[in-house]
C-alpha cells in the first residue's frame, strides 16, 4: 500500500516498427530535400550566377565542382537535342529538294563478307542481301550449304542490324526493334525485317520522301550516341579551359602577394564557367550569337571569375 509509486507518465507509442516520437521521425522534408541530387544541382546554378554566392562556392571540394561541370553539360546538352528533335521534322524538306537534284542510286560492291557500322544506329550493307531465299537444294550437292546459309541469312540480318542496304533495295526493322532488341521476339520471323518501298527505290525522285524520312529517323536514333560523345568532348574542353585559366589567375594573385590557394582558384573557375557553358551549348541549335557576340560567353566567364575572386576577402587580404 506504502510501497514505490508507479510511474503513470505517458509514453510515446510504437506501431509495429514505427516509432512515432519526434526523434524516429528521421529527417525533416527540407533536409531530405536539400540531399536531392537535382535539386541541388538546380540550387547550385542559380547561386552560380550571383557571385555573392563564390566564397561560399569556392569553398566546397574539387570533386564537388566537377560533378558540377559534368552536371551543368548533360543538362545544356538534353536542352539543345530536345530543341533539336523538331527542327528534323523541317529538316526533311531541306532533304528532299537536295535528292531533288539526283535521278538515281546504285550500290555496287565486290566484298567476302557483309560491312556492319554500329554508331548508335546499326546498318548493315550487303549488296547480295535479298529477302527471298533460295529453295533448298539436295544435301549431296556442293552448293546445299551455300543455299542454306544464304537462306538463313535474311533471319540474322534482321537480328543484327536496324537497316540492311543492298543493290536490291533497303531493309530494316520494325521502330520498337531498333528502340530495344528484345521487342523483336514479338515479330514472327518474316516480319522482323521490312523493305523500304518497291521494286525501283533506288528512284529518288519517286521514293525521295521516303529516304527524307529514313535520314531523320537516322539522326533521331543516332541522339542518344550523339549525346555520349558531345558530352565527353565538351567535358574535356571546359576541364581544360577551366585549368589554365584558374592557372593564370592563381600566378596573378601570387604576383600580387595575395594569399589564394589554387584549389580555392580552380573551383570559383568551375562555378563562374556557368553562364559560358549554357550559352555556348544553347547557341548550337537556336544559333542566337553570331559575329562579335560570340565571345560573349566567354566574356561573363572572365567577368563572374574575376568578381567571384575579388569578393573573397578573407583569403585574399
Amino acid at each position: 500500500m506504502f510501497g514505490k509509486k508507479k510511474d503513470f507518465s505517458v509514453k510515446p507509442r510504437k506501431a509495429g516498427n514505427f516509432d512515432f516520437t519526434e526523434k524516429s521521425q528521421g529527417e525533416s522534408f527540407s533536409a531530405r530535400v536539400r540531399k536531392n541530387l537535382f535539386f541541388n544541382f538546380f540550387l547550385t546554378l542559380i547561386r552560380s550566377l550571383n557571385p555573392d554566392a563564390y566564397p561560399r562556392l569556392s569553398s566546397r571540394k574539387l570533386r564537388q565542382g566537377f560533378s558540377y561541370l559534368f552536371w551543368l553539360i548533360l543538362f545544356s546538352l538534353i536542352i539543345s537535342l530536345a530543341i533539336m528533335i523538331p527542327k528534323v521534322s523541317s529538316f526533311s524538306g531541306s532533304v528532299e529538294s537536295a535528292l531533288s537534284g539526283f535521278s538515281s542510286l546504285s550500290i555496287s560492291a565486290d566484298a567476302k563478307s557483309p560491312v556492319l557500322l554500329d554508331f548508335g544506329l546499326r546498318a548493315k550493307f550487303d549488296p547480295l542481301f535479298t529477302l527471298a531465299a533460295p529453295k533448298p537444294q539436295p544435301s549431296n550437292t556442293s552448293n546445299s550449304s551455300a543455299a542454306n546459309q544464304t537462306a538463313n541469312t535474311t533471319a540474322v540480318m534482321s537480328l543484327d542490324s536496324d537497316f540492311v542496304v543492298s543493290s536490291s533495295g533497303i531493309y530494316r526493322k520494325p521502330l520498337p526493334c531498333m528502340l530495344w532488341q528484345a521487342a523483336c521476339l514479338l515479330y514472327p520471323p518474316e516480319d522482323r525485317i521490312v523493305r523500304i518501298g518497291g521494286d525501283g527505290f533506288f528512284d529518288v525522285l519517286k521514293y525521295k520522301a521516303e529516304y527524307s524520312r529514313i535520314i531523320g529517323t537516322a539522326i533521331i536514333l543516332m541522339m542518344p550516341s550523339l549525346l555520349i560523345i558531345l558530352l565527353i568532348f565538351y567535358f574535356i574542353k571546359y576541364t581544360v579551359l577551366m585549368l589554365v585559366m584558374s592557372l593564370l589567375m592563381y600566378l596573378s594573385a601570387r604576383a600580387l602577394r595575395h594569399k589564394l590557394s589554387y584549389a580555392r582558384v580552380l573551383s570559383t573557375s568551375l562555378y563562374a564557367c556557368t553562364a559560358m557553358v549554357l550559352l555556348q551549348i544553347l547557341n548550337i541549335p537556336l544559333h542566337f550569337l553570331s559575329g562579335v557576340l560570340v565571345y560573349l560567353p566567354f566574356a561573363l566567364y572572365l567577368l563572374f571569375f574575376a568578381i567571384g575572386i575579388i569578393l573573397q576577402e578573407s583569403d585574399l587580404f
